[in-house]
């Protein structure tokens, strides 16, 4: 587990300047390293609280859906803006836009989805934000052309932003993926170290079970607005329109994944 975080880390969250990837390139080819772990322990999943296509769904489907797979805290709202920009009808959190269909609350749909009813996503083109990451497997098996986009940062960074704008409370998906450990009542340095590793063990699932073909990875902190536009189309085969701005919003340079509050905080000493 050691080694295959350390190969990981260096491919998902310490890569240079303005390169995101495609899944295939992190192992030199078209399948993830654990691809049939999703296709296999389909039962598994379901019986850790998710939930398999066949009750999720009821049947797979065709519609070529776009998952923001990445956890809050990562840049989703940006990405939301150019995928609406790509004139894609687009979910994130509370609202649906796009697609020209004009803006609509996304709450009642989002509820579906988190009691395991996949259906209000043949309505949408993009899925961002929560619940995407903790839906990962259901969504994959039922929509088997849906193409994924996991956005990453550095886990400690990860850890210090989520506890200051969200009061230290780890997303539903990082409670899910970290068998045996509960936040309640833990020390906050505790809490921190909890938070880091899940979302980095979180990250790691995600890259190996998604095949590499229908897997893109970004750390929005070390991209430009240009080469995110670029990604936009690589995904969905759509140019942004050339007066699109909203990528100039992005999250700040402030280091390596330091976010828009200015420098990151310095590296906490830990063990290999």
């Amino acid at each position: 587990l050691a080694a295959l975080r350390a190969a990981l880390a260096l491919a998902l969250w310490a890569r240079p300047a303005a390169a995101w990837v495609k899944g295939s390139e992190l192992y030199g080819s078209g399948s993830s390293p654990c691809a049939e772990l999703l296709a296999t322990n389909a039962s598994g999943f379901v019986a850790s609280g998710m939930r398999g296509p066949a009750e999720a769904l009821g049947r797979t489907s065709e519609h070529p859906l776009v998952v923001g797979i990445g956890q809050g805290t990562t840049g989703t709202t940006v990405l939301f803006r150019g995928f609406i920009a790509a004139g894609l009808r687009s979910a994130h959190w509370e609202w649906v836009n796009g697609g020209g269909g004009g803006r609509r609350s996304f709450v009642e749909d989002r509820l579906r989805l988190e009691a395991g009813d996949l259906a209000p996503l043949e309505g949408i083109d993009v899925l961002m934000d929560t619940p995407a990451a903790s839906l990962l497997p259901s969504i994959a098996l039922a929509f088997p052309n849906a193409r994924f986009l996991l956005s990453v940062r550095d886990p400690l960074v990860w850890a210090q932003r989520r506890m200051r704008a969200h009061d230290g409370v780890l997303p539903g998906t990082s409670r899910r993926f970290y068998v045996g450990q509960s936040c309640a009542g833990a020390p906050e340095a505790d809490l921190e170290r909890l938070m880091e590793d899940t979302f980095a063990l979180y990250n790691m699932f995600a890259a190996c079970v998604v095949p590499g073909d229908r897997l893109w990875v970004v750390n929005m902190w070390e991209e430009t607005p240009e080469s995110l536009a670029r990604l936009v189309e690589d995904i969905t085969g759509r140019r942004l329109p050339e007066d699109f701005s909203g990528f100039e919003r992005r999250p700040r340079r402030g280091g390596r994944g330091g976010g828009g509050a200015g420098q990151p905080p310095p590296p906490r000493a830990r063990q290999a």
